[in-house]
């Protein structure tokens, strides 16, 4: 085996070994829910489609593949340019003279590493896929999906050695993708060829990506380090409000700490500029609900909010935003846990508000009941206690790791969600459980 695939690994196995045994169980048990929820429900779902007389075996697998697919694609130009030169790992295998085979399975190890997530949120797929319809569709869907993921990563390689300009990368990238899904579709629509259609494009991007691979792979890490992120200091005052500028209203028990969330905010540029750009995208798409789907206006008003409100706070766990807290400040300043889970939710809770009024002028402007707009104002304002209660906790629990604090995330909301919605009864109970078992887990460590 490769020695550096082989030191991977069993870096793998040895982070899963370090954890503690609590943490394992809680893992596995609620991997086992969420596989078996999904799963069952995917293969009803499968099997309704199947049930269609124009629907087949290779089919459903192609367009389930291609949803996949888009997944990857999407997330891969991502990863390079903005998790990549963050990573010590790859600093530290530039200094070494490695292969050609070494270098490309290192970057494809570190494109695979982020995809995970995604790999393991599509295992109930999987495995709907082959009680619905048989063991060959799924080797035919893994076996494309990983070509798919290493071809994605393999050509933003290539393109970034070739060009300097990023916007260049992004477009061309993205624009064969385009046209290969487009192509595809057509394929698929007035042929029955499209089965091998996939296949032969992922021959020939091998043949094309490994030959140009073989003419620019010595300048794998030159490339990356355009893009290693340089802190620059600013001599610009960011921001005129200051500590005393804030109402005395404020309880002093929180005070301090309620100020400094803000300021942290109102003084980091990118966070600031993501939540006016989201509100004013939040508005735009609104406002064309209500011109072009003016009956649809009540129900598009609420998820829309609360894809905003999910989509929005999962930047909490991203460090070009937000962040993360250092052990000194949790362990030496003497601060209680209410202090600081309450500086950090009603911090947050201001856009919420902000937000809470936007959906209160768009109703009323579009003329729904008044209970009506209670009903949906009392909804949202549900939804975003709960996610701003969430990231609370889970920003304390792992205070130190913000990347596995947004997976925890994404998989409680998703996983709460689902559960509220199919199960009226037993799913608020099984979150309200959640909510005091996380509550007691991030007091006790924040206590230690």
């Amino acid at each position: 085996m490769n020695a550096i695939l082989k030191y991977h690994v069993r870096q793998l196995f040895n982070y899963w070994h370090h954890l503690k045994f609590r943490i394992r169980a809680e893992i596995i048990i609620l991997f086992i829910i969420f596989y078996s929820f999904f799963t069952d429900k995917l293969v009803f779902y499968f099997n309704q489609i199947l049930d269609y007389q124009d629907t087949s075996l290779t089919g459903l697998s192609t367009i389930v593949l291609h949803l996949l697919m888009l997944i990857v694609i999407l997330s891969t130009p991502f990863i390079y340019f903005n998790l990549f030169p963050r990573q010590k790992g790859l600093t530290n295998l530039s200094l070494y003279p490695l292969k050609k085979s070494e270098a490309l399975t290192t970057l494809m190890i570190y494109f695979v590493k982020y995809q995970i997530i995604i790999i393991l949120i599509a295992t109930p797929v999987f495995t709907a896929l082959m009680l619905s319809t048989g063991p060959l569709m799924l080797l035919y869907i893994l076996f494309l999906l990983c070509s798919s993921l290493f071809l994605s990563g393999l050509m933003v390689l290539i393109l970034a050695s070739k060009y300097l300009s990023r916007s260049r990368i992004f477009y061309q990238y993205f624009l064969f993708f385009f046209l290969y899904f487009v192509s595809f579709a057509i394929v698929y629509w007035t042929t029955y060829l499209f089965f091998y259609y996939t296949i032969l494009v992922i021959f020939c991007g091998w043949i094309v990506l490994l030959r140009y691979w073989n003419a620019r792979w010595q300048s794998w890490d030159h490339v990356l380090n355009r893009y290693r992120p340089v802190v620059q200091k600013s001599t610009q005052n960011m921001s005129k409000l200051t500590y005393f500028q804030f109402p005395s209203a404020i309880p002093k028990t929180v005070r301090p700490l309620f100020i400094k969330e803000i300021l942290s905010h109102i003084r980091n540029k990118n966070y600031m500029r993501l939540k006016i750009i989201s509100l004013f995208i939040y508005l735009i798409i609104m406002i064309l609900v209500d011109i072009f789907y003016h009956e649809y206006f009540t129900t598009a008003i609420s998820l829309l909010t609360i894809l905003l409100i999910w989509e929005h706070y999962s930047h909490q766990f991203n460090e070009k935003y937000v962040m993360k807290e250092t052990r000194f400040f949790i362990k030496v300043l003497p601060i209680k846990f209410y202090q600081y889970s309450l500086s950090k939710f009603f911090s947050e809770f201001l856009y919420i508000a902000l937000i809470l009024f936007v959906v209160l002028i768009l109703t009323l402007i579009h003329g729904i009941a008044l209970f009506k707009i209670l009903n949906i104002l009392g909804i949202i304002t549900i939804f975003s206690l709960f996610v701003l209660y969430i990231i609370t906790l889970i920003r304390i629990i792992f205070y130190d790791n913000p990347r596995v604090a947004g997976y925890a995330y994404h998989f409680l909301i998703i996983f709460t969600v689902v559960m509220s919605f199919s199960f009226y009864l037993v799913g608020p109970i099984v979150t309200l459980f959640i909510i005091i078992y996380l509550h007691f887990i991030s007091n006790r460590q924040f206590a230690r």
